[in-house]
């Protein structure tokens, strides 16, 4: 059983189930339990893979997308989980009334939260790591919640069970323009997961060639596509 844990990277198309889907590719071979959720960060992951280790078997394999450590799921029997992404340390991005009423309602303790416990924040992507490498399951991990240098120092633990990417799936999706502009963050993105076709094939021979344990790894393509192929600007693209 291979178990997916992550973001919108991971999670099931929400615009265009026509297209290509890498979960489906990798599930031609093998068996895959997709727990990911669009919007999310480690704050939501890491207690959700350990609320499903006891299921986790040791031949198993796991595999999951640490993102942006500032998505905090705060508490709320009303707000989807995938929605808190909006609400940051400057305010709520979002239009939505529901989700509006919620922060204003909740603004001070939601600003004490982010200041009290900001070192801790900054370390949940680390804190994942680690906990993630001490299972002793084979396990890939890519990664857009680090620093390239501390990304790079975590890779030297690479080894035949763990396999800590050198790509950033944010980067790979933006490099595919041929010109990227980040106000396109408030666009719709028409590509699955945020990523071509193309991509989606070269992820999962990736996969595949890692949990073969074998040494060369495709490249992901790159600056190929033209904005108005696949954006739309009414819309959060990373949702």
């Amino acid at each position: 059983m291979i178990w997916l844990f992550g973001d919108s990277f991971f999670d099931l198309p929400s615009y265009e189930t026509s297209l290509i889907y890498w979960v489906d590719l990798l599930s031609e071979k093998a068996n895959t339990y997709n727990l990911a959720k669009g919007g999310t960060g480690p704050h939501y992951m890491l207690p959700l893979i350990e609320s499903e280790l006891h299921k986790i078997k040791k031949d198993d394999v796991i595999i999951c997308h640490i993102s942006d450590k500032w998505r905090i799921t705060f508490p709320s029997e009303i707000i989807p989980k995938d929605q808190m992404m909006q609400i940051t340390r400057k305010g709520c991005n979002s239009n939505n009334k529901v989700l509006l009423e919620y922060y204003e309602n909740n603004k001070n303790s939601i600003n004490f939260s982010f200041e009290t416990f900001e070192k801790l924040i900054d370390e949940l992507p680390q804190y994942t790591l680690s906990f993630l490498y001490s299972l002793n399951i084979k396990t890939i991990v890519f990664s857009s919640g680090l620093k390239a240098e501390t990304r790079e120092r975590f890779r030297l633990l690479n080894n035949d069970i763990f396999h800590l990417s050198g790509n950033d799936l944010f980067d790979v999706s933006s490099n595919e323009f041929t010109e990227f502009n980040r106000d396109w963050f408030n666009a719709l993105d028409l590509r699955n997961n945020h990523l071509s076709e193309e991509n989606h094939y070269i992820l999962v021979e990736y996969i595949n060639n890692v949990l073969s344990n074998k040494k060369t790894l495709p490249k992901f393509k790159d600056k190929f596509i033209n904005k108005d192929e696949v954006i739309q600007t009414e819309k959060f693209v990373y949702e």
